[in-house]
């Protein structure tokens, strides 16, 4: 994801589908060089980008470790980004919305 108001994937990005076949090597680093030089490219700087992987698998590895004894909520405050917040809606229990 990255951009400032909507999710894209990675047709969406136009990131050469070369690229992506390093995101799963052992050149993970180059990969992500390359995928932010990308967004870069197309968005301009500043650009918030996001790894909508790596948020969902620290969610997983927060409730496996913790048992399902807490919910897991996001603080909107933190980013109100909407099309992020949008994609935590089906990954998180609930967002925090308090001030």
């Amino acid at each position: 994801m990255w951009g400032s108001t909507r999710p894209c994937s990675r047709q969406d990005c136009s990131i050469p589908s070369r690229w992506w076949g390093f995101w799963a090597s052992s050149n993970r680093r180059a990969a992500i060089d390359l995928w932010l030089q990308a967004a870069a490219d197309g968005f301009g700087t500043p650009c918030y980008v996001y790894d909508l992987a790596a948020i969902k698998q620290r969610g997983q590895r927060l409730r496996q470790a913790f048992g399902g004894r807490f919910l897991l909520s996001f603080a909107v405050k933190s980013n109100p980004n909407p099309a992020l917040l949008e994609w935590l809606r089906t990954q998180a229990d609930g967002l925090d919305v308090s001030s």
